[in-house]
């Protein structure tokens, strides 16, 4: 992974906060608000690097998009990544936020190097922990002419010492009085879609 210049960028970062001469083993959200790229060649792309080349050095193709009668070559953007994190009222209600990522790019001396890219984001209601939200267009962009590529966001949730999270389901503890766990009472409490009534069931 540290071979990756992206991450390892991320990585170093990361690190340079912790110098204290020993061994440093980051925290399991240590990537989070860092762009990667996407996916690497896939079998479908083949044949278009194989027309590409074939064009190139003039010896015909299936495509014809480079290299012969003007025609550019075109290949749409690789699709980025992003593990960013939400409050999970946000996706209780939904909500429009403004997201702040750190991309990797590499400058004019070859040394990778970030830069902050922010976006208006619009959080579904109802997302769930580790799922992906896709910005389509957001992504590396094309070469010659081509579309960019998309940005998908692992959605994760900021901890909240008040709530735990299994799936879809929530818990959450719920203070009571003594008397109120014996003889039984309704009391409201918070939660992260607004104050609720509560019946507590005497005996609890």
């Amino acid at each position: 992974m540290l071979s990756d210049p992206e991450k390892r960028l991320a990585y170093d970062q990361l690190a340079e906060q912790y110098r204290s001469g020993q061994d440093f083993q980051p925290p399991p959200d240590w990537d989070a608000g860092f762009e990667y790229s996407g996916r690497g060649f896939e079998e479908a792309d083949l044949g278009e690097f194989s027309d590409f080349f074939a064009n190139l050095f003039g010896q015909g193709g299936r495509s014809g998009r480079a290299g012969r009668g003007g025609r550019t070559y075109q290949m749409r953007g690789e699709d980025r990544h992003a593990k960013v994190f939400i409050d999970l009222t946000d996706a209780f209600q939904g909500a429009t936020r403004p997201l702040t990522l750190q991309v990797p790019q590499v400058d004019a001396q070859g040394h990778v190097v970030s830069r902050e890219h922010t976006l208006n984001v619009r959080i579904p209601k109802g997302v769930r922990e580790g799922q992906h939200v896709r910005l389509s267009g957001q992504g590396s962009p094309g070469v010659g002419g081509g579309p960019a590529g998309d940005l998908y966001l692992e959605i994760h949730f900021t901890p909240d010492s008040r709530y735990r999270v299994e799936g879809r389901d929530v818990y959450q503890k719920v203070p009571v009085t003594p008397w109120e766990a014996a003889l039984g009472a309704s009391i409201e409490t918070p939660t992260p879609s607004g104050v609720i009534k509560l019946k507590v069931p005497a005996g609890s």
